[in-house]
């Protein structure tokens, strides 16, 4: 691997601590504080209807003032391992998609493992899509340009997504943007990797994310 993401390049100089059930838990209880808006952008944090029998999902919507008409959105899903992680830390990110781009940037606030296993996490993310959706036209999108994307775990979260929409042939996404995504399992049983090569996210996080958030591990 010759070559890094810029967010993992950075991640050079962070200490390789792993994350574990008590970092996982910490982490979970840390205090978010709201976010300054800029002023060029509106930001709304809501509560809207989770999957059957499941809790209410947030979700943080951003767009530009200057937005008119229905213009293209994109569902955000964050990353962390599926153990740690909120809608509120990819701001930055976000905030710099609904300017440049000029666009709707919907960050879903999905339930985390090991508390919530498979499928918890998707069925937030496809309950948010919906809602989307089906408020569209409040919210100034064109339900026809509607993309989803995430990074890490939220990456994985997208892809997995994307399939979960085709398949209940319900919604039909317009792209997908995936960012190192988490993706595959069978990460946890590789005995081929170099340490040198890894940023950030170590092989015991690794494979306590994936077991926290899956029954079993394929082999």
């Amino acid at each position: 691997m010759s070559a890094f993401h810029q967010d993992l390049a950075l991640g050079r100089w962070i200490p390789r601590v792993s994350v574990g059930p008590r970092l996982a838990g910490l982490a979970k209880r840390a205090r978010r504080e709201p976010p300054e808006a800029p002023e060029d952008l509106l930001i709304d944090d809501l509560l809207i209807p989770g999957p059957a029998g499941a809790p209410d999902v947030g979700l943080r919507v951003i767009r530009p003032k200057t937005l008119r008409g229905n213009a293209p959105a994109l569902l955000w899903l964050h990353g962390g391992g599926m153990v740690i992680g909120s809608n509120s830390q990819d701001d930055a990110t976000n905030f710099a998609f609904a300017r440049t781009l000029g666009i709707t940037v919907a960050s879903v606030e999905y339930r985390l493992s090991p508390e919530h296993k498979a499928p918890a996490a998707l069925e937030d993310a496809y309950a948010a899509l919906a809602w989307l959706v089906a408020h569209a036209e409040d919210l100034g999108i064109d339900p026809a340009r509607i993309a989803i994307g995430g990074q890490s775990a939220g990456g994985g979260l997208a892809a997995g997504l994307v399939l979960l929409a085709h398949d209940r042939g319900e919604i039909r996404p317009a792209f997908q943007l995936l960012v190192y995504p988490m993706i595959d399992d069978r990460t946890v049983t590789r005995e081929d990797l170099e340490p040198g090569n890894m940023r950030v996210w170590t092989p015991r996080s690794n494979r306590f994310g994936w077991t926290s958030y899956l029954t079993r591990i394929r082999e």
